[in-house]
């Protein structure tokens, strides 16, 4: 009898050790929620970003690098497009020994995404090819050539 409640005893131990054990390891789990800041929408993508890549991709041809014939002007290198989410409002000024300057708007509707700017700045009509919080890349189809351009945001 005297071993029987020691047994008990002993397993009563064990199995509240067990317990504490896996409530201790499920507390300490990861949260995998994905950041609402992050989604392809003119919510998400609002920020201040310089176009940092341009690639071309000609018909029938591979993918060209022409980051350093597009941004070979120190003013378009400089230019900063700031995409506001509250009215969808994009202004894009240059540093002050640059002229360029303008303002617009942007929409994204799924991964379709237009900003359109009035004075200096591209405007771009295209399709959200990749977006990662900090690096926004749009593909753009002109006369035959894909372009993709890379904003990066400052």
């Amino acid at each position: 009898m005297r071993a029987y409640k020691k047994m008990k005893f002993i397993m009563k131990k064990i199995i509240l050790s067990l317990v504490v054990a896996s409530i201790a390891f499920a507390s300490c789990k990861k949260d995998k929620t994905v950041n609402p800041t992050c989604e392809s929408t003119v919510l998400g993508i609002a920020g201040a970003y310089k176009i940092t890549k341009v690639v071309a991709s000609p018909s029938g041809l591979g993918p060209i690098d022409i980051t350093a014939t597009y941004l070979s002007d120190a003013c378009t290198a400089s230019g900063v497009y700031q995409l506001n989410a509250a009215d969808s409002s994009v202004t894009y000024s240059q540093t002050a020994s640059c002229l360029g300057s303008g303002s617009g708007s942007y929409n994204v509707v799924g991964s379709a995404i237009t900003i359109e700017s009035s004075g200096n700045g591209d405007d771009f009509a295209g399709t959200i090819s990749s977006w990662n919080c900090t690096d926004l890349v749009i593909r753009d189809l002109t006369s035959g050539t894909t372009l993709d351009y890379t904003l990066t945001k400052q």
